[in-house]
């Protein structure tokens, strides 16, 4: 049977970016296959504020603005021109700077949501339905289809395919593709901060952090480092007023390490402020011990990730984004959702001749050997950023940051010059 009805599990940046995808290709030549109808199923009963700013990377904006959501976007974001700088907090000196005049974005993961909520009501309402506030307690497969069944009394739904889209906490893979592969505390959290401008509009705070030689510490985004990790001030929105803050820190996992347990946590905002003054006092980056003292918003959100083996897909459920391969955040990730679904998208303009287990080995065929190299390289970056260093070691750590970073810009490169839209699929 040709896949025709769709049904998409999670509303954030990989379940829209799908939706769309797959919304555009019904114009695109499949074949003999009819029209997808897409239904869009979200847990929330509406958009929410969740997460902090994000890195928007240059492949991915192109891929926001064949979706047609990069107008929106850019009056809603800064431009990465200058990059982002990596400072001693040591020295307070300049270490190095990446991702400048590579057209990188930053933005509020907020915004980029609701730019892609925007076009997806705006232009695709007719092929994609969304149900908010509906929580799947059940997934089954009969033959020629998969159902999902609801905490409400609504009415389940059924379709040719399911893509679990949504996160960590993937429903999808927890009640059918994998429910033994659980989630690994990484032994982190991060920390985010939003530092907003007075009610006249004046925020002096970025002004007023410099670096030792009294240049600016913060022109687009700065990662500033030290012994005890990385700390992250960026702007993220037009007027360049509002500061966010993010620090990923070690952390031992609660006894009962469950959503309360973290909530607690979380809502003990001067203990978490204090805990981060204390990591980075003696810095010689003058104004940043202000800069934390009068953030506002704390959250505290603890690294899970997933084990890099796993299964991606069972029958006619397919995993994308996070639920797939949550990984440690290293900037991309939200870039690597909206990569995936761009790719289902094209792997099913040949659903009309393939069935759907060879259309989900095609989709994993291309992307799990370009997701297992970044997935590693995440994880290498976070372990070498949380060695501890002192003395001589900070040093060479230090001086080593420019071959680092040159790396990092070659590998980068390459990956950005490619486009998953081009991909080769298999015979």
């Amino acid at each position: 049977m040709v896949v025709k009805d769709v049904l998409i599990l999670g509303a954030g940046p990989c379940g829209l970016a799908t939706a769309i995808a797959l919304s555009r290709a019904n114009s695109a030549p499949s074949g003999n296959a009819q029209p997808l109808r897409i239904t869009l199923v979200e847990l929330r009963s509406s958009l929410q504020t969740i997460g902090g700013a994000v890195n928007v990377t240059p492949l991915a904006m192109r891929y926001l603005n064949s979706l047609g959501a990069e107008g929106n976007l850019l009056d809603h974001s800064i431009s990465l021109d200058h990059g982002i700088d990596y400072i001693s907090l040591r020295t307070g000196q300049l270490l190095g700077n990446f991702w400048g005049g590579i057209g990188a974005r930053r933005v509020s993961r907020h915004a980029l949501v609701e730019a892609l909520l925007a076009v997806l009501q705006k232009e695709h309402s007719e092929a994609v339905e969304v149900q908010w506030g509906r929580r799947v307690t059940e997934i089954c497969e009969t033959a020629d289809k998969v159902e999902l069944k609801f905490q409400d009394d609504g009415p389940t739904l059924q379709g040719d395919i399911l893509l679990g889209c949504d996160g960590l906490h993937s429903a999808a893979r927890r009640l059918w593709v994998e429910p033994e592969r659980k989630k690994v505390y990484s032994g982190r959290v991060v920390t985010m901060g939003w530092n907003y401008a007075d009610d006249e509009g004046d925020s002096n705070l970025p002004q007023g952090m410099t670096l030792s030689t009294g240049e600016p510490a913060l022109v687009d985004t700065s990662l500033f480092s030290g012994p005890s990790g990385v700390i992250l001030a960026s702007y993220y929105e037009s007027s360049r007023r509002n500061v966010y803050l993010s620090c990923v820190m070690s952390m031992d996992e609660p006894e009962t390490a469950d959503q309360n347990a973290w909530k607690m946590l979380g809502d003990d905002k001067e203990t978490m402020k204090n805990d981060i003054l204390k990591l980075y006092q003696g810095t010689k980056v003058r104004g940043l011990d202000t800069m934390i003292s009068k953030c506002e918003s704390w959250d505290l959100l603890p690294i899970y990730i997933l084990p890099k083996a796993g299964r991606w897909h069972k029958g006619r459920v397919l995993l994308l984004g996070d639920a797939a391969h949550a990984m440690p955040p290293q900037g991309e990730s939200t870039g690597f959702a909206i990569e995936d679904g761009l790719l289902i998208a094209k792997v099913l303009e040949r659903r009309a001749s393939r069935p759907v287990d060879q259309l989900f080995a095609d989709y994993e065929s291309v992307r799990k050997p370009v997701i297992t190299k970044h997935y590693e390289n995440a994880v290498w970056s976070m372990d070498m950023g949380f060695k501890k260093r002192e003395g001589v070691g900070l040093v060479i750590m230090e001086w080593m940051t420019w071959v680092f970073l040159l790396f990092r810009r070659w590998g980068q490169k390459a990956h950005y010059s490619g486009d998953v839209r081009e991909a080769i699929l298999p015979e």
